[in-house]
C-alpha cells in the first residue's frame, strides 16, 4: 500500500508542478507582453510629439499621419487581447500582484488614448490646413486663367476697328481686371498671413510659387491695363464734354426767346435768366474740372486723339464763355425792357384813366333849368378835359416807335393784344372827343341863347323904363 500511495502523492505534485510551470510560463510571458506594450507606447508617444511637416508636403504629411493612426489601431487591438488575456490569467496572481497588473493595463490604456487623440489632432490639424492650402491654390489658379481671359477681351476690344463700340466691349473685362486684383490682394495679404504658422517649407514655396507667377503675369498686364484705362477715360471725358456742349446749346436756346410783351412777364423772365445765369457760373466748375482732367491724361494719349480732344475742349470753353456773355446780355436786356414797356404801359394806363375821367361828363344831365354860371361853369370843365384829352392823345402818339418796337419782340397773340388796345383807346378817344364837342356846341348855344334872352330882356326893360318915365312926365 505503501509505494502505491507514494506514487500517487509524487504523480500529484508532478502534476501540479507541471500546471505551476505551465501557469508560470504564461503570467512570464504576459509579462513580456506588457513590457512590450509599455515600450511601444513610450515609442509611440514620442513619435507623435515628433510628428513634423518639416520638408514635407501637405499630402505626404497627412499620408503619414494616417498611416501612423493605423498602427496605432494594431496596437489598441493587441492591447485588447492583451486585455482578454489577463482576464483569464488575474485570478493566478495574489491580490497586491492583481493590483499592480491592472494599474499597468489601465496605464497602458490611457497611454494608447492619448497617443490616438493627439495623431487625430495632428491628422485634423494637417488636413485643415492641407484644405486651406488646396483652396489658396485653387483660387490663384482661378485667377490666372480669368486674368489670361481679360486679356484676350481687352487686346480684341482694343483692336476693334469701331471705337465707341470697343470701348463699350472694354468695360467689363477692365472692370473684371481691377475685381481680381484687389482679390488677389486680399488672397496674398491671406497667405502671408497663414505662412507665418501653417505649412511646411514645400508648402510654402509652391504657394510662394503661385502667387509670384501671378504677380508677374499681372504686371506684364499692366501696360495694356493703362492703355485701357486711358481709352476708357479719353471716351468717358468724351462723352462728359459732348453732354455739356449739348447742356450749353439748350441753354442758350433757353436765352433768345422773345421778350414777353407785359412787365409781369418779363418780372418772370428775369427771375428765369437769373436762375440761368446762376447755373452758367455753378457750371463753370465742372468745366474747369474737365480741363484739368484732359491736361492729366493728354500726355498718354496718341498725338492725334489729344489734339482732338483738346480741340473738342476748346469749342466746350468758347462756347461755355460766350453762353456766360450771352446771359449778361440777356439780363440787361430783360432789364431796359421792363423799364421801356413799364414806362408804356403806364401812359395806356394814363390815357385809359383820362378817358374814364372824361367819360363821366357824358353822362345825360337833363333837361334842368341852368344858370349863366352853371353853363360857363360846364363849359370850362369840357374845354379843360378836352385839352387833357388832346395833351394825352399827343403823348401816346410821341411814343407810337415805342410801340413799333414792341411789335419787335412780341409773338401774335400779344400783338393782337395790344391792336385790340390801342384800336379801344382810339375809338374811345373819338368817341369822347365827339361828345366834348358836341356838348361844348350845346352848352354854346345855351349860352348864347341866355345872352340874347338878357339883351331882350335889358331892351324891353330900357323900353319901359322910358315908356313908365314918359308917363310920369
Amino acid at each position: 500500500d505503501c509505494p502505491s500511495g507514494t506514487l500517487k502523492v509524487w504523480r500529484e505534485l508532478h502534476t501540479l508542478k507541471k500546471t505551476k510551470e505551465r501557469q508560470y510560463g504564461l503570467l512570464s510571458g504576459f509579462q513580456d507582453q506588457l513590457v512590450m506594450a509599455e515600450a511601444s507606447l513610450n515609442t509611440s508617444l514620442a513619435e507623435v510629439e515628433s510628428l513634423k511637416i518639416g520638408s514635407l508636403d501637405s499630402a505626404t504629411y497627412l499620408g503619414k499621419i494616417k498611416k501612423f493612426l493605423g498602427s496605432v489601431e494594431n496596437q489598441q487591438g493587441s492591447l485588447s487581447k492583451l486585455r482578454t488575456e489577463w482576464a483569464h490569467l488575474s485570478s493566478l496572481l495574489a491580490a497586491a500582484d492583481q493590483k499592480l497588473v491592472e494599474s499597468q493595463m489601465k496605464h497602458l490604456e490611457h497611454g494608447w488614448e492619448l497617443v490616438e487623440q493627439l495623431a487625430h489632432r495632428k491628422c485634423f490639424q494637417q488636413a485643415t490646413e492641407h484644405s486651406e492650402l488646396t483652396c489658396l491654390l485653387e483660387k490663384l489658379q482661378d485667377l490666372k486663367v480669368s486674368l489670361h481671359q481679360q486679356q484676350q477681351r481687352l487686346t480684341l476690344s482694343l483692336n476693334s476697328p469701331g471705337q465707341q463700340a470697343a470701348i463699350v466691349d472694354m468695360v467689363t473685362p477692365a472692370a473684371e481686371l481691377q475685381a481680381i486684383k484687389c482679390e488677389f490682394s486680399g488672397l496674398k495679404w491671406q497667405a502671408e498671413l497663414h505662412m507665418k504658422r501653417l505649412w511646411g517649407e514645400k508648402d510654402k514655396k509652391t504657394l510662394e510659387d503661385a502667387i509670384n507667377n501671378l504677380n508677374k503675369q499681372m504686371e506684364a498686364l499692366e501696360p495694356l491695363n493703362r492703355e485701357v484705362e486711358n481709352r476708357i477715360k479719353k471716351c468717358e471725358l468724351q462723352n462728359r464734354i459732348k453732354e455739356t456742349l449739348s447742356w450749353v446749346k439748350n441753354t442758350m436756346a433757353e436765352l433768345v426767346v422773345p421778350i414777353a410783351l407785359l412787365p409781369d412777364n418779363i418780372l418772370s423772365q428775369i427771375r428765369k435768366c437769373k436762375l440761368i445765369h446762376d447755373g452758367i457760373l455753378g457750371n463753370q466748375q465742372a468745366v474747369e474740372l474737365l480741363v484739368e482732367e484732359v491736361r492729366g491724361i493728354t500726355p498718354s494719349l496718341a498725338p492725334c486723339e489729344g489734339d482732338g480732344l483738346n480741340a473738342l475742349l476748346e469749342d466746350l470753353q468758347s462756347q461755355h464763355q460766350a453762353l456766360l456773355l450771352k446771359s449778361t446780355e440777356r439780363s440787361q436786356q430783360l432789364e431796359l425792357k421792363l423799364e421801356e414797356k413799364s414806362k408804356l404801359f403806364a401812359i395806356i394806363g394814363k390815357v385809359q384813366l383820362t378817358l374814364e375821367e372824361s367819360e363821366t361828363l357824358m353822362s345825360p344831365t337833363g333837361d334842368r333849368a341852368s344858370t349863366e354860371a352853371e353853363l360857363e361853369r360846364r363849359l370850362a370843365i369840357l374845354k379843360a378835359s378836352q385839352q387833357q384829352l388832346q395833351d394825352t392823345e399827343s403823348a401816346l402818339s410821341a411814343h407810337l416807335q415805342e410801340l413799333t418796337n414792341a411789335y419787335k419782340d412780341a409773338n401774335v397773340f400779344e400783338r393782337l393784344f395790344l391792336d385790340d388796345q390801342l384800336k379801344n383807346l382810339k375809338a374811345r378817344t373819338n368817341r369822347t372827343q365827339r361828345f366834348l364837342q358836341n356838348n361844348g356846341s350845346e352848352l354854346k348855344q345855351k349860352m348864347e341863347s341866355y345872352r340874347e334872352f338878357h339883351d331882350k330882356a335889358a331892351v324891353l326893360q330900357k323900353e319901359a323904363e322910358c315908356i313908365l318915365h314918359g308917363g310920369l312926365l
